[in-house]
C-alpha cells in the first residue's frame, strides 16, 4: 500500500506527458491555445512525477521545490489558453510574466526552509485567484455565445461551442483541486503525512480517471477535440481547398445514396477515405467544413434518419429490429444518438408519430 500513491502519480505522470507530446506535434490553427494545453498537460505530468519522486524516495530539495510550482503553473497556463482561444487577436505582452510570479515564489520560497511556511498559503490563494478568473471567463464567453449571430460560420459557432465546454470543465477542475489542496493541507496540518492523506489519494485517483478519460477521447477521435485537429490553412478554406471539399462532398454523398454503406458496412473514417481515394484528414475536414460537424457525427445522423423512416413505415418491427437494421450494435448507443436528434426516444418518435396520424 505504501506504493499506490507513487505508483498511481507515475500512471499520471505518464499519461499527462503523452498528451503533452502528441499536441505538441499538432500544427493546428488554434496554434497559441493549442500549445498552451499541452503545456497544461506538461505541467500536470510533471507535478505528478515530481510528487511520486518526494512520496517513494523521501524529500529532495530540488523535486520538493519543483512539484508545488507545477501545480501553482497550471491556473495562467488555462487562463490564457481560453483567453487566447476565445480572443484570436490576443498578443502577449511581457506584462503577462506577471502571472508567472505565484509559480516562481512558491519555487523560491520551497527553497529556502524559513520562508516554506509561506508555500502552502501562496499555492491555495494562487488556485482561488485563479478558478475566480476562469469562472470570470466562464461567465463572459456564456453571454458571448448567446448574442453570437446565427448566420456566422457554422464549424465556427461550433468551434467556439465546443471551446466553452472546455472551459467549463477546466473551471470545475481548478474549483475541484482547489479544495482539495485545501484538505490535504488540513490533513497533513494535523499530523498525517502525505502518504496517509485520503484527500491526496482521492486527488490523485481523480487526475488519473480525467487524464484517462482524455487519452480515452483522443484516440477515439471524439467531437470534443475537433478543435485541436483543424489545420492552419483549414479555419476558413481557399477557393481551391473548396473546390476539393465540394469534389469529396460530391463523392461521399453519392455513395451514400446506398443505405447499406452506412447502416450496414458501418465504415470508419479511415475505411471510408479508403473507397473515395482520398486522404482520411481530407474526408475529416471536408465534412467537419460542409456539414459543421464530425463525420461519425454525420454518419449517426444518417443511420437515424434511416431509423425514423424504419418506424413509421414498418410498425410491426421492434425497437431492436430498427436498432440492428440501421447500423447499431447497442440499444443504450441507439436510444442516446435517436434521442439526441429528435428529443425523444425511438418508441416514444414511433408512438407519437401514430398519435399524429
Amino acid at each position: 500500500m505504501s506504493q499506490l500513491l507513487p505508483n498511481l502519480n507515475t500512471v499520471v505522470s505518464v499519461l499527462c506527458l503523452l498528451m503533452a507530446l502528441h499536441l505538441f506535434c499538432q500544427r493546428a490553427f488554434y496554434q497559441v491555445p493549442v500549445r498552451l494545453l499541452a503545456t497544461c498537460f506538461l505541467a500536470l505530468g510533471l507535478q505528478s512525477f515530481f510528487l511520486g519522486i518526494n512520496l517513494s524516495n523521501g524529500l529532495n530539495l530540488f523535486t520538493a521545490a519543483l512539484q508545488p510550482a507545477m501545480a501553482v503553473l497550471f491556473g495562467p497556463l488555462s487562463y490564457f489558453m481560453f483567453q487566447s482561444a476565445f480572443n484570436e487577436q490576443l498578443r502577449f505582452k511581457r506584462i503577462h510574466l506577471l502571472h508567472l510570479t505565484p509559480a516562481t515564489l512558491v519555487f523560491v520560497f520551497m527553497l529556502n526552509h524559513q520562508s516554506k511556511f509561506y508555500v502552502d498559503y501562496l499555492v491555495l490563494l494562487s488556485q482561488l485567484g485563479y478558478a475566480l478568473l476562469l469562472t470570470k471567463v466562464l461567465w463572459l464567453n456564456k453571454h458571448y455565445l448567446q448574442l453570437m449571430p446565427k448566420n456566422t460560420n457554422k464549424v465556427h459557432n461550433r468551434i467556439k461551442k465546443i471551446l466553452y465546454l472546455w472551459l467549463l470543465i477546466f473551471t470545475v477542475y481548478s474549483w475541484l483541486s482547489w479544495v482539495s489542496d485545501f484538505l490535504i493541507y488540513f490533513e497533513i496540518a494535523a499530523g498525517k503525512s502525505s502518504i496517509q492523506s485520503t484527500a491526496l489519494l482521492i486527488t490523485v485517483m481523480f487526475k488519473l480517471l480525467v487524464t484517462s478519460f482524455t487519452v480515452f477521447f483522443t484516440l477515439q477521435k471524439s467531437a470534443f477535440f475537433d478543435w485541436l485537429y483543424i489545420a492552419i490553412d483549414e479555419k476558413e478554406p481557399s477557393s481551391k481547398r473548396n473546390q476539393e471539399f465540394e469534389n469529396i462532398i460530391s463523392s461521399l454523398e453519392f455513395l451514400l445514396k446506398e443505405h447499406h454503406v452506412y447502416t450496414k458496412e458501418v465504415l470508419s473514417l479511415k475505411a471510408m477515405a479508403n473507397r473515395l481515394n482520398v486522404p482520411a484528414r481530407a474526408l475529416s475536414n471536408a465534412v467537419n467544413h460542409h456539414y459543421g460537424e464530425s463525420y461519425t457525427k454525420h454518419m449517426n445522423r444518417l443511420r437515424i434518419k434511416f431509423a425514423e423512416n424504419l418506424l413509421l413505415k414498418q410498425p410491426k418491427l421492434s425497437i431492436t429490429a430498427v436498432m440492428y437494421e440501421c447500423g447499431f450494435h447497442t440499444k443504450s448507443n441507439f436510444n442516446k444518438e435517436f434521442k439526441a436528434l429528435n428529443g425523444l426516444s425511438p418508441s416514444g418518435y414511433r408512438q407519437s408519430r401514430s398519435n399524429a396520424s
